[in-house]
């Protein structure tokens, strides 16, 4: 399946209009077919929410995927579909997004990093992160992809957002020692559409010390456990190996593609 059909199709289950073979359709999609298809629906998250809302101006586009991605998973045959975590993120991007331009109150903001937090409690969400915010294949480096595959992505959770970013919190897959201790980890994921947007790219890579890609700098042990590394979409803050100072800390990010 392309990833034009694929938008297409869950741009109906999203209005609720999708025929019976059609929905089985779009919970057969294979992974790369529902990442490159999630991407794209993502990349233009804006213009949807836009005409969906003009559409159903008594609805938003937040209750929409909500209501399908509850309507999913009610389904016998959506246990293994990688479609689950994709909504998942989709619902988390939206629903920031609705926080970002609306202005709500303390409590409504506490409401929606409740629920953010809630899309957390199983695997699905994160590990559609692990393939959405991958590092590019070609133009992404080892380092990148040797720090990116150690993340336990199946037990992720959420920490905090900000006006055009969330971080969550998590760990690596392996201990790090004989004693079964595992580093800990902040990832710090920019918000669709911001991570295509070139002002903003410049002013998240500007703000980093180093290179672009991976770099290492001091932090107090205070600072290091309330901050994640800016990045342009993924950024991974983390202690490194016994060898290192136990004040540095190693950064990766990457872009969805």
């Amino acid at each position: 399946m392309s990833p034009d059909r694929f938008s297409a199709l869950l741009s109906a289950e999203l209005r609720d209009r999708n025929s019976d073979g059609d929905t089985q359709e779009l919970l057969a999609c294979s992974e790369s077919t529902v990442v490159e298809g999630t991407r794209e629906v993502l990349r233009q998250v804006l213009d949807h929410i836009t005409e969906y809302e003009f559409e159903n101006p008594d609805r938003t586009f937040f209750e929409a995927c909500s209501d399908a991605r509850a309507r999913l998973m009610s389904r016998a045959e959506s246990g293994r579909s990688p479609l689950i975590g994709a909504l998942g993120l989709i619902c988390l991007n939206v629903k920031l997004l609705d926080r970002r331009f609306k202005s709500p109150s303390k409590v409504e903001q506490r409401e929606a990093d409740l629920y953010c937090a809630s899309l957390f409690t199983t695997p699905e969400v994160g590990l559609a992160i692990a393939t959405i915010y991958a590092p590019d294949e070609e133009t992404g480096n080892r380092i990148e992809h040797r720090t990116w595959d150690e993340i336990d992505f199946a037990h992720l959770s959420y920490h905090k957002a900000g006006t055009t970013s969330f971080i969550l919190k998590g760990y690596k897959i392996e201990p790090d020692n004989e004693a079964g201790a595992r580093s800990p980890l902040a990832i710090k994921c920019v918000l669709f559409p911001w991570n295509k947007i070139t002002a903003m790219l410049l002013w998240t890579e500007a703000i980093r010390v180093g290179s672009t890609w991976i770099c290492r700098r001091k932090m107090s042990s205070s600072t290091r456990r309330d901050t994640s590394a800016s990045s342009t979409s993924a950024s991974i803050t983390s202690t490194v190996g016994r060898s290192a100072s136990p004040n540095t800390t190693t950064r990766c990010t990457s872009r969805p593609r």
